[in-house]
């Protein structure tokens, strides 16, 4: 991955933004009354989905593909999951909402950075 500061601002931005907005999709699409574990599931493809839609329109072209690509997706998946299945738990703000998107992809692309020096043997 790209240590120039160009590319992290990027994929700092990208994993805010997919994270934010598949965090409003699910509280807008997904209803309360659902099984968590179908919840689960539909919150994971449309989350996956909306960050492959807003990866691949705006943050590809200038940042690179697998730099961006990875943890974007793994943000999408991963703030579908738990946002889908808090709303069937409790009733979740736009707030909550925005702040578990947003703290879920710095860790993923945190996540992202360690894991990719660890398997690349670069210390």
């Amino acid at each position: 991955m790209e240590k120039r500061a160009y590319f992290i601002v990027g994929d700092i931005l990208s994993v805010i933004v997919a994270g934010v907005v598949v965090a409003f999709l699910c509280l807008a699409l997904i209803p309360s009354d659902w099984n968590m574990f179908f919840a689960m599931f539909v919150g994971m493809a449309l989350g996956m989905a909306v960050s492959l839609l807003t990866c691949a329109s705006v943050f590809v072209r200038y940042f690179g593909a697998m730099e961006v690509m990875v943890p974007t997706m793994l943000t999408g998946m991963l703030v579908g999951m738990v946002i889908s299945m808090a709303l069937t738990m409790t009733e979740v703000s736009y707030s909550c909402a925005v702040t578990w998107g947003i703290v879920i992809g710095l860790f993923t692309l945190v996540g992202t950075y360690i894991l990719n020096v660890y398997l690349s043997g670069t210390r």
